[in-house]
């Protein structure tokens, strides 16, 4: 059999006879799964099983078994709280034991021992620089003399607390709640002096048997600083830092806190000062320095979706320069305004249409321009001729040109014609740019952020049209300037009008009627017509054209419709007011009113409006008035009595809506109310009240001067609190059931 087993598979080599082990496994498979079971006792009760220990059931040794890292029993969970046991060897070759229960049946030697127990701390722990506890109190006429044993038995206790440190007392579930936090003003030996007047507000008197604590200091930043381990109140369990306390308010002192969020349901862990986190060479960490920032050394793994990787310095070129191209590319969709109005007079070498004026001086030759100058309001040398590739029909032949403009400091805009010759240069303010150009026309546009002094300029080789200067990012297609002259357009309209009325028109007379095309009136002086200054017209060919007008000729008519039809909101200049009649009204029911009384009834379906609405004269009224942004009533008195206006808060950012009312007593004013975003207030018959965010307050101001006031609220770190002042003595209680004040401070009711 042995030797057979040896032939079947010759597994180390040794006794290979040649042939191929694939073959003899296949030959004598079944030979060795007849004999499997006589292959197991071998393995299980032969020499094998003397060798090694079996893993997949209960097995045993006669010898020594060495564990040299240490051993690991059950599921094992270090701590505490953990769970499972183990014996782990440590890198300098100690070892250590952790189990739950440990029984020594003869004989334990411990060369030291420690004994941990678990705790409840059912309020808060303190760790601060003193504490002590109170075991007699004496008042004095400004303090209260807290004296403490000395000594437990065994051991002499010293004084650790120090003038100017702020004591603090308080109890959370106890039946006799007390809260105190007052200034020690005086130690001895075996006692210190709490102030009376100098505590928090609602501090309680001290008590015998009261365990002290110093939370802060006046003067002394070394204890400024305590450690409070909380199981009471938000947040709790929390285990936080503080730090510069130096009055009875923990608020913006914290400065590392572990805590239960109970709104998210997680651990936080907020830390608000120096950081690092890592090895203790340095080798691989977490830093965070308040100066300078984070820095992390070691592997950094960056999951998809993270962002910000364009505010990295140190990135190879071929990258930095992508991200760059990236960057600005998004900068200009985010920041992306599309221009409208052409801030350059103009631009299309067309003058304005009108006539040049000349005193008897003046020197004509063939090149003086009688009508439309082609360079108005341009400085410089060029020549314009007709171009049929200009959309104005114009292009300029240039050595260089230049006009003023009036921009927007630190404001974005962009620059758009087309050009063609050798050379070319624009600049606007501090901006300047060499433009390449063609022989052929080109367009091109040139973005920049203006500064510096408000001349444009183009100069070089070259033949220019379309020219366009626009606030935004994009520009459009070239238009003129809304503020080019385009009275020539308004005088053709007229003259439309004028031929229609004289061609097609008539004029009946029947009876009282007259019916007629236009109608225009004027002032006449000596019988000569001085101006027009208002008119009606039938004519008609689509809803923009004029039906009446008042305050200015026809001209001025149709042109105040022009400005104001493809914008109702439109804000002219003062320029243009001068060129526009007081009033208008369409044929399509469009009425522009420049400077109008009316007297009576309007009806409208839409329209804008602008201006101060008062519902009557004087008396009884409401006035909505848009200086000052207000919707006011006024009594048949004249007495305001309601105001809904805006209040700006103490950041100077942030507006919100205001209201108050009021009441009268003849001239006196009785009652008050103000309503705001932070809550409401009022006055009536001399009792104040108000309710915001941290509670509710009355106060009621007595003949004698005195004040009495009741606080209902929240304090500042988060606990509910019922201030009440200006109560009586016992002795001058007057009513049965009515709160008054004892001689120690506490507050009672009197009863029969």
């Amino acid at each position: 059999m042995d030797n057979e087993f040896e032939n079947i598979v010759p597994w180390n080599g040794a006794k290979d006879t040649g042939r191929d082990v694939r073959l003899k496994w296949q030959r004598n498979f079944e030979r060795i799964k007849a004999n499997f079971e006589e292959i197991l006792k071998i393995v299980g009760d032969g020499e094998f099983a003397k060798k090694y220990l079996r893993k997949d059931q209960p097995d045993q040794t006669e010898y020594l078994v060495k564990f040299l890292a240490g051993i690991e029993i059950g599921q094992f969970v270090s701590g505490l709280l953990g769970t499972g046991g183990a014996i782990q060897i440590d890198k300098d070759g100690n070892s250590h034991a952790e189990f739950d229960y440990l029984t020594i049946r003869k004989l334990a030697i411990f060369i030291e021992l420690i004994i941990q127990e678990a705790k409840h701390v059912g309020g808060m722990l303190v760790v601060s620089p003193s504490g002590m506890t109170i075991s007699k109190v004496e008042e004095t006429d400004t303090a209260y003399r807290c004296y403490f044993d000395q000594t437990d038995g065994d051991r002499t206790l010293q004084n650790q607390f120090t003038v100017g440190t702020q004591a603090r007392r308080q109890t959370f579930n106890l039946s006799n709640q007390a809260y105190y936090w007052r200034l020690v003003t005086a130690v001895g030996d075996d006692y210190i002096d709490l102030s009376k007047a100098d505590c928090d507000t609602g501090s309680t008197i001290p008590q015998a048997g009261d365990e002290l604590v110093g939370l802060g200091h006046r003067t002394d930043k070394m204890r400024q600083s305590a450690i409070i381990i909380s199981a009471f109140g938000a947040g709790s369990p929390s285990i936080k830092y503080y730090q510069g306390i130096d009055s009875y308010s923990l608020v913006d002192k914290a400065v590392k806190m572990d805590y239960y969020d109970p709104v998210s349901g997680r651990f936080q862990s907020v830390t608000y000062g120096d950081t690092y986190v890592g090895a203790k060479d340095g080798s691989t960490y977490i830093k965070y320095n308040q100066e300078t920032g984070a820095e992390v050394k070691g592997t950094l793994h960056i999951e998809n979706g993270s962002t910000g990787w364009k505010n990295m310095d140190g990135l190879p070129e071929e990258i930095q320069a992508a991200a760059d191209l990236a960057q600005q590319a998004q900068d200009d969709i985010n920041n992306a305004t599309v221009g409208s109005v052409n801030i350059l007079l103009n631009s299309g070498f067309t003058g304005n249409y009108e006539t040049e004026v000349m005193d008897g001086d003046k020197q004509l030759d063939a090149d003086t321009e009688l009508y439309s100058k082609a360079l108005l309001n341009w400085s410089g040398m060029a020549t314009v001729q007709e171009d049929a590739g200009a959309t104005s029909g114009r292009s300029a032949t240039i050595g260089s040109l230049s006009q003023s403009v009036a921009l927007i400091p630190n404001e974005v805009y962009v620059i758009s014609y087309k050009a063609k010759g050798t050379s070319l240069a624009v600049s606007c303010g501090d901006y300047n740019v060499s433009q390449p150009i063609t022989a052929e026309y080109q367009r091109y546009t040139h973005k920049f952020t203006y500064t510096g002094t408000g001349v444009f300029l183009i100069s070089g080789t070259a033949t220019i049209c379309d020219l366009q200067l626009e606030r935004g990012t994009i520009a459009t297609d070239w238009k003129p300037s809304l503020l080019d002259n385009d009275k020539t357009n308004v005088k053709f309209q007229a003259i439309q009008y004028l031929s229609d009325a004289m061609k097609n028109g008539s004029v009946d007379i029947l009876g009282g009627l007259i019916l007629a095309n236009i109608i225009q009136l004027g002032n006449y002086k000596d019988g000569v017509l001085q101006k027009i200054t208002a008119g009606i017209s039938g004519i008609y060919n689509d809803d923009d054209d004029v039906y009446t007008w008042g305050g200015g000729s026809m001209e001025k008519a149709i042109y105040t419709v022009m400005k104001y039809k493809d914008n109702p909101q439109y804000e002219p200049t003062e320029e243009e007011l001068l060129n526009m009649a007081k009033a208008v009204i369409t044929h399509g029911g469009r009425a522009i009113f420049n400077d109008v009384i009316v007297r009576g009834y309007i009806h409208a379906l839409g329209g804008f409006f602008r201006g101060k609405v008062e519902t009557a004269v004087d008396g009884q009224r409401i006035v909505i008035d848009p200086s000052e942004n207000s919707i006011q009533m006024f009594d048949a008195n004249n007495k305001l009595i309601y105001d809904l206006s805006f209040n700006t808060f103490d950041d100077g950012k942030t507006i919100v809506p205001k209201m108050m009312v009021r009441g009268y007593s003849g001239d006196e004013n009785v009652v008050r109310t103000a309503y705001g975003a932070n809550g409401f207030s009022g006055y009536y018959n001399n009792m104040n009240f108000a309710m915001g965010a941290n509670g509710l307050s009355f106060s009621y101001l007595k003949s004698d001067g005195l004040i009495q006031n009741i606080v209902l609220g929240i304090r500042p770190d988060g606990i509910a609190m019922v201030r009440i002042e200006g109560l009586p003595t016992e002795d001058k209680v007057d009513a049965l059931d009515q709160l008054y004040q004892d001689a120690n401070g506490f507050i009672k009711i009197k009863k029969i």
